[in-house]
């Protein structure tokens, strides 16, 4: 996902910034072994990878793919 995106604004460079630190976050979370883990973002975090979902087709990712799966089981705990 980082290797894709160009920034081309200061915007675009700060979300690049957010993007590294939640790889980083990502990959020691991809790496523990348990069945359940938690993401914890914050606010500012969420609403960077809000506007990276929109702004790139990342839905193959796999860093995307741990944060869209965590969301929706806390979406699901939460429903039923």
């Amino acid at each position: 996902m980082l290797q894709s995106f160009k920034p081309v604004n200061d915007h675009h460079f700060l979300l690049r910034e957010y993007m590294r630190e939640l790889q980083f976050k990502l990959t020691l979370m991809i790496k523990r072994i348990q069945e359940n883990y938690t993401l914890s973002l914050t606010t500012t975090e969420s609403v960077a990878f809000y506007q990276l979902w929109n702004m790139l087709d990342i839905r193959h990712d796999k860093y995307a793919a741990v944060i869209v799966e965590t969301m929706l089981k806390k979406m699901g705990s939460l429903a039923a």
